[in-house]
């Protein structure tokens, strides 16, 4: 099998956590489907109501429902990978090199795409007299925009919208390197962040408050497999299976005692320790595979099928622009919007959404990050593949 590179603490890279990370990628491009038809200037007999009556359509209810909650499971591998990357350097990280890693990979294609999308949104003011799918894009947030700040305070989106996520992530990893600066990591210390955030989205409603609380769960999550492995990775894993699916059975239970009581509580709130003992189960799971089978033909297909991973901060970014120039070329009637309509259309939008991103990962997004790098710092670690962050939707 070939190895995949270790992680800035010499471990190796959990594949199941990874891949994970690509189908919320996935989750989050089929739900922003519906953007097709938030063009501006465009005359079409297509409705968002045509589109949602279509049977393919209604097959992906689930993600066309309910997909933007990959955008907080994104949030919780990122505390989890970013713990397993750092954690065993905690009380003697760099804060250089630390900024450094983050910069360097998630700067470079948040600027390409964002004058990129500068350039289409004022090609679509000029022809159309109108932006397409994201209304606020005047100076002052196009300057958030570049400080990564577009969502600090504010819930209106602009730009290249899907980044708010990574903008609201931006300030959990500022805690996270005053929590590794701390010394070791334990559940107590991890708890009283992920508190501490919770206390602040409480009282404020602010995105970055919310991410807090999903990164630092993240993290409680990777700690608490840490722990488990003084137990019998079987043990562990169906532990976390079984504390997966007493949860599931819980809420049902909670609906079929009283219907809609589920559907008031915010499903923030829901599924934050399904994603936490979700992410727990993949986790020992994964290490009873490796125990059991190393090298096996297994392993091998869950590497493979890891390397998608790879593929989610690009496809992130790249979906609206593909919206926006294809809603464009739609409204000077170049083409009928009501071709979103087709299967044949939607298959294809994702197959160039996700292949565009594999030759964005490939020809700029990892060119780019070692250039940064290299002239950031010469005493920053160089980047290993598992400390890469979980792009947001």
């Amino acid at each position: 099998m070939r190895r995949r590179a270790a992680t800035e603490d010499g471990e190796g890279q959990i594949l199941s956590i990874d891949l994970l990370r690509a189908l919320a990628a996935v989750a989050i491009v089929v739900f922003h489907y519906k953007n097709f038809f938030r063009g501006y200037g465009i005359e079409s007999q297509a409705t968002l109501a045509d589109l949602k009556a279509l049977q393919w359509f209604e097959a992906l209810g689930l993600l066309t429902r309910h997909g933007s909650l990959a955008v907080m499971l994104f949030w919780m591998i990122s505390g989890f990978v970013l713990l397993h990357a750092y954690g065993a350097r905690a009380g003697r990280i760099s804060g250089r090199a630390y900024a450094v890693n983050r910069v360097s990979r998630l700067y470079p294609l948040h600027l390409a795409t964002l004058l990129a999308v500068a350039a289409i949104q004022a090609v679509s003011m000029r022809l159309t007299g109108g932006w397409q799918i994201y209304q606020n894009n005047d100076l002052a947030h196009f300057a958030m925009q570049l400080l990564f700040a577009s969502n600090w305070f504010t819930e209106a989106q602009s730009f290249n919208g899907p980044i708010w996520s990574v903008s609201a992530e931006i300030v959990a990893y500022g805690a996270f390197l005053g929590f590794l600066r701390m010394g070791a990591p334990s559940l107590p210390r991890i708890g009283a962040f992920g508190l501490g955030f919770g206390v602040l989205f409480a009282a404020t409603g602010l995105m970055p408050a919310l991410c807090g609380v999903y990164f630092f769960a993240g993290c409680a999550a990777h700690r608490a497999w840490r722990l488990g492995a003084a137990w019998s990775v079987e043990r562990s894993a169906a532990f976390a299976l079984a504390g997966g699916l007493a949860w599931g059975a819980g809420w049902a239970a909670l609906e079929a005692a009283a219907p809609g009581m589920a559907a008031r509580i915010p499903l923030t709130l829901l599924v934050l320790p399904a994603f936490g003992l979700g992410l727990l189960a993949l986790a020992f799971a994964e290490s009873l595979l490796r125990r059991r089978a190393p090298g096996g033909a297994a392993l091998r297909l869950l590497a493979g099928a890891s390397r998608a991973g790879d593929l989610t901060y690009a496809s992130y970014l790249l979906h609206s622009p593909l919206q926006m120039l294809f809603l464009l070329t739609a409204a000077t009637g170049a083409v009928p919007l009501e071709a979103v309509l087709s299967p044949a259309f939607a298959a294809g939008y994702l197959v160039v959404v996700f292949g565009l991103s594999w030759l964005a990962f490939r020809g700029f997004e990892r060119p780019a990050q070692a250039w940064l790098r290299a002239r950031l710092s010469s005493s920053a670690a160089r980047p290993r593949s598992f400390a890469r962050p979980a792009a947001s939707g």
